[in-house]
């Protein structure tokens, strides 16, 4: 009887894990540990961790009104564990938003870090122009009046009016702190009929956009009286008209005018104010 035969399989050795891949790992391990340790102890460190803020070019806000919001803004934790005053987690651009909100007089803020613990703040301040006050006609009281920078946008309330040392503008509309209240081409007009007015003897105060016509304007004067003018017509052509009007009709009686209209061309109506009835000028 023949013997059963047999298949031996050779068994497998077992792989043992290298000895020395396993103390690589070992040190990747520490080293990443130590290294975490050490960017930690390092965000703790006086050395980095803002210790002068510089502040250029404010005039009118005080530079301590500045360094004071930063400094409550870089105070306390981030995420909870890292100090907010860190040179490495300060953002200029956070700090940048946070300065202009709490500061309307702001037109520019730029925030820079200095190494190891430095920060310098470089500001623009708007320059005051003129008040922008809402004021639906000339019969009502005006409000919601506003401080407007040389390129018409409000950037502070202004409680009530003393005297006339400021340009005036008034319109229907109700204007926000940080929007433009006023265009630069209004500007620009008020300023160019301001100098015309000069040269006929005339100081002007304010003017008034009409709710019906934007393009139509009424002039206040320090003198009394007011000059209705349109915006399509060059300021130095209707001055020339008014220069003739106060010369040969009104002369000597203009304390006594209400109105002198301009929007006609050489057709010019004027108004004294003890008359109820126009005088035309053909």
């Amino acid at each position: 009887m023949a013997a059963p035969s047999r298949i031996v399989y050779p068994s497998k050795p077992r792989e043992k894990r290298s000895r020395s891949r396993i103390w690589i790992g070992v040190f990747i391990v520490l080293g990443l540990a130590g290294l975490a340790i050490s960017f930690g102890y390092a965000f703790y460190l006086p050395y980095f961790r803002i210790q002068q803020i510089e502040i250029h070019s404010a005039e009118i806000i005080p530079a301590a009104e500045v360094e004071a919001v930063i400094r409550r803004e870089i105070t306390g934790r981030e995420w909870l564990i890292l100090p907010r005053d860190n040179f490495f987690l300060i953002s200029g651009e956070g700090l940048e938003h946070v300065i202009r909100d709490r500061f309307s007089q702001i037109e520019t803020v730029s925030v820079g870090r200095r190494f190891p613990n430095r920060l310098t703040v470089e500001i623009r301040e708007r320059i005051l122009w003129g008040i922008y006050c809402r004021r639906e006609n000339l019969a009502a009281p005006p409000d919601s009046c506003l401080y407007l920078d040389t390129h018409g946008v409000a950037y502070e309330d202004l409680s009530d009016i003393q005297g006339w040392l400021l340009p005036v503008v008034y319109a229907a509309g109700t204007k926000v702190i940080g929007e433009e209240a006023v265009s630069p081409s209004a500007i620009e007009f008020y300023e160019s009929a301001e100098g015309s007015l000069r040269g006929v003897g005339a100081e002007m105060l304010w003017v008034s956009f009409s709710t019906s016509s934007p393009a139509e304007m009424r002039l206040g004067l320090a003198e009394g009286w007011n000059i209705l003018v349109t915006a399509s017509r060059p300021v130095e052509e209707w001055t020339k008209v008014l220069a003739v009007v106060l010369e040969k009709e009104v002369a000597g009686r203009r304390s006594e005018l209400e109105y002198v209209d301009l929007r006609f061309g050489n057709r010019v109506f004027y108004k004294y104010r003890s008359h109820p009835v126009l005088q035309p000028l053909l």
